[in-house]
């Protein structure tokens, strides 16, 4: 019985301690609203759940994997494995396709990866993370066209792809760009 009412009154106090704020200093400590994060807890909160094609998938790690139970963001906001998420103020809502709640419980609409690239001296064309060969002339938005040996024509002038160089359907180049045999000035940011 001693026992129990001296683990009961350290309880006590320790909630107590912690309800007046003694946390020193430590972001840690800090509830969850009025935190501040480190750089890698910011690349963690980038994590959470996606619907994509009707499915639900918990994001970890930048892995995605099929979502069979609910999830709970850090705001309190409960996502169910069909979509539906209820907030801590009972609001109840459905995630949309292509749309995604990050760990921080932020709703943001994930934009379509449209690309084309090279890999392996190959052109490829990315079209939501589905790969296809380049076999013939694409003409871009901007009237710019990519031949499947590797090259753009800009203005009149041949840009050659390196590895891992990516133009995105408007015709503009993406990050990250690898300087190859191009001295194209514009292939910077």
């Amino acid at each position: 019985m001693k026992t129990n009412m001296i683990m009961v009154c350290c309880v006590l106090v320790a909630v107590q301690a912690n309800a007046q704020g003694y946390n020193d200093g430590d972001v840690h400590a800090a509830p969850a609203k009025k935190r501040t994060y480190t750089e890698r807890e910011m690349q963690e909160l980038k994590d959470g759940v996606i619907s994509k094609n009707g499915r639900m998938f918990l994001v970890k790690n930048g892995a995605e994997e099929s979502m069979y139970e609910s999830a709970f963001m850090l705001d309190g906001t409960k996502v169910s494995p069909n979509g539906t998420y209820i907030r801590l103020d009972g609001t109840k809502d459905k995630l949309k396709d292509n749309q995604r709640m990050l760990l921080s419980g932020k709703l943001e609409f994930l934009p379509p990866v449209h690309f084309v690239t090279m890999k392996q001296g190959k052109m490829i064309v990315v079209n939501d993370s589905i790969e296809i060969f380049l076999d013939r002339e694409l003409t871009l938005e901007n009237g710019n066209h990519i031949y499947p040996d590797g090259h753009v024509m800009v203005d009149g002038k041949r840009v050659e792809f390196s590895d891992g160089d990516r133009m995105n359907m408007s015709g503009a180049w993406m990050e990250p760009v690898h300087y190859g045999s191009s001295s194209w000035e514009t292939k910077a940011k």
